[in-house]
């Protein structure tokens, strides 16, 4: 059964020990810490330098399905509210660009989550999808 490779992790036996110590040392933290943890001992983080701890905490849920280790049950309960947050549109300059493809600047992509530019992102997926 092991390794097991989960969100393109490879947890072996050694690996379950180690996450079942941080359990039990953060058990009453709740999982979202223990994922945090988890994330900053293995310096496991998005290329934006945020910790992968939503992808951890599918590990350690896949884990405990699989009978592997045990978890403190939730602090909260699942109803995520960002998810269910209604968006709101943001009102932007739409005329459409005329002339020469050559005169524009280039195109720039920017990883916008956590930034002042994220609602904005937003609101243009919520409104053209």
């Amino acid at each position: 059964m092991l390794p097991i490779t989960i969100r393109k992790r490879t947890i072996s036996e050694t690996d379950i020990g180690e996450i079942q110590n941080t359990i039990h040392e953060y058990w009453t933290k709740g999982r979202k810490e223990i994922s945090r943890v988890l994330c900053r001992r293995w310096e496991w983080r998005q290329p934006n330098g945020r910790l992968k701890d939503m992808a951890c905490r599918e590990i350690l849920l896949t884990l405990k399905r699989k009978g592997l280790i045990s978890l403190p049950p939730p602090l909260k309960n699942a109803n995520n509210h960002k998810r269910n947050k209604t968006i709101s549109q943001i009102d932007i300059n739409q005329t459409p660009l005329k002339g020469d493809i050559s005169f524009l600047p280039p195109v720039e992509l920017k990883m916008v989550r956590g930034t002042d530019s994220e609602p904005l992102y937003n609101s243009l997926v919520h409104c053209h999808h």
